[in-house]
């Protein structure tokens, strides 16, 4: 009734929700035990409270929509049609009442699946554009444990984890966004054989390996391209870097002739 409390549910609608096809002989009349013994629980919160809650209207009953009792949902939902300057503010206001799963006991009913999908959708697209919000104000770290607290509900979720990397880069944690796109990436392709889009990769090595942001002598570049010592066998590296150099050996056959095996 709470999570319906727009509507009025009929007696036939509740008794299905309830005992399905197990209603029993009479289950008019044992919806009207569970009711009474339902108010009589709230009466609990004050004298009256359970009449005063639950309405019988057209045939049906309905959660009092004017009750004075403040919903978690109602008011993630209210924030989250909040709009304006603080708008960054009402965005995490909104992601500090999610609280996980709706209803986890209940998540495979049939009544309960897509209410707990609207509200999974509405903290996700929350956690995207509160973060977006808060890389512009260079609030970095914030972003990326809203992004991480997220993600481990949105494993295969490609956007979210371009995010989150784009936000640990920004906090110069490249190891940290690396990771986060190693884990993405094995994940995508244990589960369903496929690779992370080129958008993802691309925010991978920009997160991940940034540039120097200064000038190098030539020496100091000199320097860091040699090895420090010689290697036998195969180098390791990874995938989108193992095409660059698959380029680089291509574009130099093209001027020199000769031919390399990689």
């Amino acid at each position: 009734l709470v999570c319906n409390r727009q509507r009025v549910l009929s007696q036939q609608k509740l008794i299905e929700l309830l005992w399905g096809d197990d209603s029993g002989s009479n289950p008019e009349n044992a919806l009207r035990i569970t009711l009474h013994r339902l108010r009589s629980l709230l009466d609990g919160l004050w004298p009256g409270a359970g009449k005063e809650l639950i309405l019988y209207r057209e045939g049906g009953y309905c959660w009092n929509p004017d009750a004075p009792i403040v919903l978690d949902c109602q008011e993630m939902e209210d924030l989250a049609r909040t709009s304006g300057e603080d708008r960054l503010e009402t965005c995490l206001a909104a992601l500090e009442l999610y609280r996980g799963e709706f209803l986890p006991r209940m998540a495979s009913e049939d009544w309960v699946v897509p209410i707990g999908t609207h509200f999974q959708n509405l903290y996700l697209q929350l956690t995207l554009e509160a973060a977006q919000l808060l890389l512009t104000r260079d609030r970095a770290a914030e972003a990326a444990s809203i992004c991480r607290r997220a993600a481990a509900g949105e494993p295969y979720h490609e956007p979210l984890h371009q995010l989150l990397m784009r936000a640990l880069g920004a906090a110069g944690d490249a190891k940290g966004a690396a990771n986060v796109y190693e884990n993405l990436s094995k994940r995508l392709f244990d589960d369903f054989g496929i690779r992370p889009s080129e958008e993802t990769r691309a925010v991978y090595r920009e997160a991940a390996h940034c540039p120097e942001d200064r000038t190098l002598p030539m020496d100091r570049v000199m320097e860091d391209l040699q090895e420090q010592a010689s290697h036998a066998g195969a180098m390791v590296c990874d995938y989108d870097y193992f095409k660059v150099l698959c380029h680089a050996e291509s574009r130099a056959m093209e001027r020199n002739g000769n031919v390399t095996h990689i």
